[in-house]
């Protein structure tokens, strides 16, 4: 029998600085503490299924070497639908950390935006028809965001703009 997780996400603790956009770094820092935990988890599981010797070392049982053999040897795809749950329920512990990530990036691209005074975020359709107008301005205004915070990393300060303007008007 395998190690099962309750297959819920765990809880995020709360971070004081979560308004604070989480950098890669931070992210990699986030994902590791879980899944060491993962790791440590399967470890224990690992060593209660194995024999242990008077000299220190285990044994692991032949039966489990062959099955977890075979689990190596196959793709994700091709794993039985109970295998890919268990690596589906793995994955639960990372999905809060990863939104916590694609929302401040959201909010960094959102900020970008108003920075650049784009136009204000259209009204979402009522009728279906406007769908395909609603989208096509959402991404436009989405790309204007991301552009926006490509120069802003390549000029924080906003300094070429300001000489850009000061020369225009001389």
């Amino acid at each position: 029998m395998q190690p099962t997780h309750s297959g819920q996400p765990d809880q995020v603790e709360q971070d004081p600085q979560a308004n604070q956009i989480m950098t890669e770094g931070d992210l990699i820092e986030a994902l590791a503490g879980p899944e060491h935990a993962s790791w440590a988890h399967w470890m224990t599981y690992l060593f209660s299924q194995c024999t242990h010797n008077a000299d220190g070392s285990l044994t692991i049982p032949a039966d489990l070497v062959s099955h977890w053999q075979r689990q190596i040897d196959t793709d994700y795809a091709d794993l039985t639908e109970r295998e890919k749950d268990s690596d589906r329920q793995e994955v639960f512990d990372f999905l809060p950390i990863i939104r916590t990530y694609v929302d401040g990036l959201l909010r960094e691209a959102a900020a970008a935006a108003e920075v650049t005074s784009a136009p204000a975020e259209p009204e979402q359709p009522e009728q279906p028809e406007q769908l395909v107008d609603f989208l096509t301005l959402a991404n436009i205004s989405f790309h204007n965001a991301l552009r926006a915070m490509q120069r802003q990393k390549q000029d924080p300060k906003g300094l070429k703009e300001t000489e850009k303007a000061e020369e225009e008007q001389e």
